[in-house]
């Protein structure tokens, strides 16, 4: 019943990690080397993504227009006009059960607009420690694999970006996101064994 949500964004250019990069790419000189492909967009600029998934696949992928605050009420929003028509279109089952929702504790999702909400759908929120990534599924599963699909890559527009995110997402979710979600229980014994450290 857990769906887990939070946003991240994703850059119109986002830079190989030091193992990728340590992978030469580009022309041969006539020597043998090899120079390594560095280029960047001009301007950069990014877009927030608001994602929300469940162990059998991605429920909500909404990208926030440029300049627009995810405040309580746009989080709000969001929750009626995307999240739950998205769970009554693809898990009735679920929203008939109730939904066990997993969210940070920043700003918009505890505030009062939001939790009367939840309460007014009778939808469970999942307890969830002040600053602690290792136990959120979108921090310690979803987004690393998202951005690792992605970097290297130069988008030229919003639209190249939105679309390069609903197709590695579309991936992820073929492969399979139950690690996302049943890898909690590993990370919350993790935390309570080792006296609330974190858990990687």
């Amino acid at each position: 019943r857990i769906v887990a949500g939070d946003e991240t964004w994703v850059s119109s250019f986002e830079p190989e990690l030091k193992q990728q990069t340590s992978l030469w790419r580009g022309n041969s000189l006539g020597t043998g080397t090899v120079v390594p492909q560095s280029v960047k967009p001009v301007h950069p600029f990014k877009v927030m993504h608001i994602i929300f998934f469940d162990h059998i696949g991605i429920l909500v992928d909404h990208p926030v227009p440029r300049g627009t605050r995810v405040t309580a009420d746009y989080y709000k929003t969001v929750i009626m006009e995307k999240l739950r028509p998205a769970i009554r279109k693809k898990r009735p089952e679920l929203l008939a059960r109730g939904p066990i929702l997993l969210h940070d504790n920043a700003r918009p999702h505890v505030a009062e607009a939001v939790t009367t909400l939840l309460a007014s759908y009778q939808w469970e929120i999942l307890r969830h420690p002040p600053y602690s990534p290792d136990l959120s599924p979108c921090d310690f599963f979803l987004f690393g694999n998202l951005k690792s699909k992605l970097r290297g890559r130069i988008f030229e527009t919003e639209e190249a970006i939105n679309q390069a995110v609903k197709e590695v997402l579309n991936e992820l979710a073929k492969r399979g996101l139950r690690d996302g979600i049943f890898g909690l229980q590993k990370r919350w014994e993790t935390c309570i064994r080792d006296d609330g450290r974190y858990a990687e």
